[in-house]
């Protein structure tokens, strides 16, 4: 994926959307293989670009995608503050496009870094409203892990 950057920007300095598209996506196999400091190294050089480059849209999916991509990693190194920072901007972004897209996703990752952060009532709601999202869109397997995550809050309430 790394050459098929290189090979489509050349000379550029400017990425394409598909191009960060791309370089979302080799975040994403960084998050999965666990190599979370290389992932957050990844998106936070797409956010640049986003950032940097007027022809992509920095109020769309793409940025959407990025920030959670970003928030689960920082959650996962218990970077709780930075990520909640990006699950709220996600959460507005998403509200300001009106898109549904990963927003039931960052309503359960702001839930769960406010409970790390010492604030489970406030955590609790953001996880209520997950699974209130998720219930709407009928995945099943989120309800399911909003459910699991309700009940290790409440059981330390």
């Amino acid at each position: 994926m790394n050459e098929a950057i290189q090979i489509t920007l050349g000379k550029r300095v400017i990425l394409h959307q598909q191009e960060i598209e791309v370089l979302n996506s080799i975040g994403i196999l960084h998050f999965k293989t666990k190599n979370y400091a290389e992932a957050i190294t990844i998106f936070n050089e797409a956010l640049e670009f986003i950032e940097n480059t007027p022809h992509v849209n920095q109020e769309g999916i793409i940025i959407v995608k990025i920030i959670h991509g970003l928030s689960q990693a920082l959650t996962e190194l218990h970077y709780y503050q930075e990520s909640l920072n990006y699950t709220l901007k996600g959460i507005n972004i998403c509200n300001s496009i009106e898109s549904l897209y990963l927003y039931a996703e960052l309503h359960l990752l702001t839930g769960k870094n406010l409970v790390h952060l010492q604030q489970p009532e406030e955590g609790l709601q953001y996880i209520k409203q997950s699974k209130n999202i998720f219930s709407l869109q009928k995945n099943e397997e989120f309800i399911q892990i909003a459910e699991h995550e309700l009940e290790s809050i409440l059981q330390c309430i």
